[in-house]
């Protein structure tokens, strides 16, 4: 299926029958009014990118480290990644599904995997807050590498 179909069927499935991607292909959603994904289609290619937004960047303050660690093999991520959105300094979990390989009950399993795996990573957030250590502002000359 392409990512129109993909979005038509998950429509339909959630009660939102006129969804569509729009012109940037992408779909917003709102789960249980709790957190936001974004469905963007790869036009090129029958795929879609999943994103849950985890929570603002700001107000979270993630160490980088741990988000790393948790992507370690994909085995605390279930097949996505933590992130941080460079354009909305949002922390997010993201994956890539391959609608082309996928029918239609596949395609919801994915979609529900992907919404559980955000539901447990906005929990986790708050825990992964970098403690800010007094005193300890780096300057550009502190990590760059002189050759």
């Amino acid at each position: 299926m392409n990512n129109a179909e993909a979005i038509t069927i998950i429509g339909a499935e959630i009660g939102l029958p006129d969804i569509r991607l729009d012109a940037n292909e992408t779909c917003n959603l709102v789960i249980d009014n709790t957190f936001e994904i974004y469905l963007t289609g790869d036009p090129r290619a029958e795929e879609l990118r999943l994103t849950g937004v985890l929570g603002e960047l700001a107000e979270f303050n993630p160490d980088p480290m741990a988000l790393l660690a948790s992507n370690a093999d994909a085995l605390e991520t279930g097949r996505g990644a933590l992130a941080i959105d460079r354009n909305t300094e949002e922390v997010v979990y993201v994956r890539t599904i391959n609608t082309g390989m996928l029918d239609a009950d596949t395609l919801m399993a994915e979609l529900s995997d992907f919404i559980k795996y955000t539901a447990f990573w906005e929990g986790q957030l708050p825990d992964m807050q970098a403690a800010p250590t007094p005193g300890s502002q780096d300057s550009i000359d502190d990590v760059m590498f002189r050759l």
